[in-house]
């Protein structure tokens, strides 16, 4: 049991050596020497624990999406309006894991992280939103229901990128959630009113 808390503590000083180094520098330009020199432990307990930089990075976005899998992001369909809804309490329960890993997300959907995380996401969050669509019995393989769902999780990775880079996570995941909501449920142009949530 303490050599498996040693082991998760080692890791998690190692991607925060990582986290820390991609503030001034990208990805691709750290090298394992640059992240032990960091932390202060050698290059052996780096490659008891990561083949490489990008293995490390790896292993961290496949814990994100297994925790992933685990957050329900129900759809209603409610025939009487033709309405779409995603619950404002399931948003919320994506924001606040995503709050969890915020540290991290911000350094891989920033300017110096890794675009094939930002693509993996995107497609995490297209997937789980068709497959809830077709749940529901509506018909997925509609160009135009594709193409609104594309723009939706763009739209809501737009909202994830700000809130993690330039508010740097200074609001709340519920007023966040609330603010997905309402752009769902309301539309992009009514929210241009700037009405208090």
């Amino acid at each position: 049991m303490a050599y498996q808390h040693k082991t998760t503590q080692t890791k998690k000083m190692l991607l925060n050596s990582l986290l820390d180094l991609m503030v001034n520098k990208e990805l691709e330009d750290i090298t394992v020497r640059d992240i032990t020199e960091y932390a202060g432990v050698n290059r052996g307990t780096f490659y008891r624990h990561f083949k490489d930089k990008m293995d490390l990075v790896e292993q961290k976005e496949r814990q994100i999406f297994q925790d992933l899998q685990q957050v329900e992001l129900d759809i209603k369909v409610f025939d009487d309006t033709a309405n779409i809804v995603i619950s404002s309490e399931n948003v919320c329960k994506l924001t606040t894991y995503l709050y969890t890993q915020r540290r991290f997300l911000a350094n891989l959907l920033g300017s110096n992280g890794d675009m094939t995380f930002e693509h993996q996401l995107l497609t995490w969050l297209y997937s789980t939103i068709i497959d809830n669509l077709a749940s529901a019995g509506l018909d997925v393989t509609q160009k135009h229901l594709k193409i609104v769902v594309h723009y939706q999780v763009s739209a809501m990775l737009g909202v994830i990128r700000y809130w993690f880079i330039e508010d740097q996570g200074a609001t709340s995941p519920e007023t966040i959630a609330q603010i997905i909501y309402k752009l769902n449920h309301d539309g992009v142009w009514r929210n241009f009113e700037n009405r208090p949530l």
